[in-house]
């Protein structure tokens, strides 16, 4: 493959200009294939492809045609390559100034202009100072799953001669009107209810307490804060509560006797024993994936600036397609996916949106630790991966990856995968509530966003709460649009 000179030329706004010059033989290369091209035509005399230069002219209205089409060819194919040589990955469509078109005998330069994500620093290059829940199973974690156990197989007696307490179950009739209207979900009979279970506002609770059977009362209330997605929120219910009975939790107590006739196991001990494997086993399994969440969110508390919006609305796009070809699979709809979780389109949009910018953050963290390593990918590398891929042909795939510009793609999902690793393996790590106070910073060239760092407990309890939010490197991502194309 003929070899082309670029030059790179950093603009404002994370603009880049690329200056390309492609040699003279492949000017010529691309332009004889505009011919070829054009003569498939049938031209009254000629057999298709037999017709000389000068009556292809004549019949396109000049030699500027083909010109242009050699031009047009020679931007699509060396452009991506001058992108690869460069190792740039653009997060839209470039723009081209080509002020002239290609002339034979002479090499062709032309100027692309794209925007690349932005190259932000970390306030600390140390390693990570982390804290996670201990591996080892505690007594007060199997005590918790003992008493969901009892709460599994609780009972209800009825209770007779006593108002309604805090903890009790109610069963109520309500009709609940919001500016007159019925308020759905709210209208309901027979419906049990725990008080202070705080599925209610607390004003909610308060009325029913000190309530009889067969008492009714009618007051307002409104959802607080602590329930923001609640249908009314801010503003003033009315509700006609009726209770018609009310029923107290009775627990069952852990015996050898009851274990046995109900759990099948051999008593107290052996359901702990068993109950403490299960948790290992799950620990074992979790904290792997804790530990990555957690050192990324301490690695982008470091990070200095923010993500461009080119670059987080790129990977809402993403999401958004994986998402959805997630629902096509299922045979889900999106009303239904709404509908299942029970969460508004609004809230879904800003979730993502804010998924996509701690995604962004998290690749540039690592983008950043990456560069500072001096960490490099080599081609042998790009072309095991391909390897890994399981495709049958993947050389093919990767020299048409190479020619299409793609394999930057390819190298810094490696690369942020390199520093993903290195950042686990050199991260410090403590038991909650056993992280040193940090020392106190000395002056760095990288001005830190004290704004931006967050309580390490929270993350810990973050990671643990949901699925992390942070998209797994792109190499992965490419290696499956790979498969795919593949399969095309």
């Amino acid at each position: 493959m003929a070899t082309l000179d670029t030059e790179v030329k950093k603009l404002e706004d994370n603009k880049v200009e690329v200056k390309v010059t492609v040699p003279v033989e492949e000017v010529a290369k691309s332009i004889a294939t505009a011919y070829k091209n054009a003569g498939k035509v049938r031209i009254p005399g000629f057999r298709p492809g037999k017709a000389p230069r000068r009556v292809l002219e004549n019949h396109y209205g000049g030699k500027e045609y083909f010109l242009a089409e050699a031009t047009e060819e020679i931007v699509n194919i060396w452009f991506p390559r001058a992108l690869d040589a460069e190792d740039l990955i653009p997060l839209k469509k470039a723009e081209f100034s080509l002020d002239e078109t290609v002339q034979e005998g002479e090499a062709y330069t032309f100027i692309g202009t794209v925007i690349v994500k932005p190259e932000l620093e970390l306030s600390s290059y140390e390693p990570v100072q982390v804290e996670l829940p201990s591996d080892k199973v505690s007594d007060e974690e199997i005590d918790q799953q003992v008493e969901s156990l009892r709460e599994y197989y609780v009972t209800y007696d009825e209770v007779e001669g006593r108002a309604a307490c805090e903890g009790d179950t109610v069963i109520l009739d309500l009709e609940t009107t919001l500016k007159g209207e019925p308020v759905e979900g709210l209208t309901v009979s027979g419906q049990p209810y725990e008080v202070g279970s705080k599925a209610m506002p607390d004003e909610f609770d308060g009325n029913i307490v000190g309530m009889q059977v067969g008492e009714e009362k009618e007051f307002d209330f409104g959802f607080d804060e602590d329930l923001p997605e609640a249908e009314g929120e801010n503003e003033r219910m009315h509700v006609k509560a009726t209770v018609t009975n009310i029923r107290t939790k009775v627990l069952p107590e852990v015996t050898d006797a009851w274990v046995k006739a109900t759990l099948d196991y051999e008593g107290v001990e052996d359901l702990r024993e068993k109950i403490s494997d299960s948790i290992q086993v799950q620990k074992s399994q979790q904290m792997p994936d804790l530990k990555d969440v957690v050192c990324q969110n301490e690695l982008v508390s470091r990070l200095v600036g923010e993500p461009s919006e080119e670059m987080v609305r790129n990977a809402e796009q993403s999401i958004y397609r994986d998402f959805f070809d997630m629902l096509q699979k299922r045979s889900m709809t999106f009303d239904q996916y709404l509908m299942n979780n029970d969460i508004s389109p609004e809230k879904f949009q800003k979730d993502t949106q804010a998924q996509a910018k701690e995604s962004s953050a998290a690749s540039l963290a690592l983008d950043a630790l990456a560069r500072n390593l001096g960490l490099a990918v080599s081609e042998e590398e790009i072309i095991a991966e391909f390897e890994r891929s399981g495709i049958a042909d993947s050389q093919k795939l990767y020299s048409e990856w190479k020619a299409n510009g793609r394999l930057p793609e390819i190298r810094e999902g490696l690369l942020r995968m390199k520093a993903a690793r290195h950042l686990n393996d050199t991260a410090e790590v403590f038991d909650i509530g056993a992280k040193p106070e940090p020392k106190k910073a000395k002056k760095s060239k990288v001005k830190a966003d004290n704004s931006k760092a967050e309580d390490v407990k929270a993350d810990s309890k973050k990671a643990e709460d949901k699925k992390p939010a942070v998209k797994k490197p792109r190499a992965k991502k490419a290696k499956a649009e790979a498969k795919d194309e593949a399969q095309e």
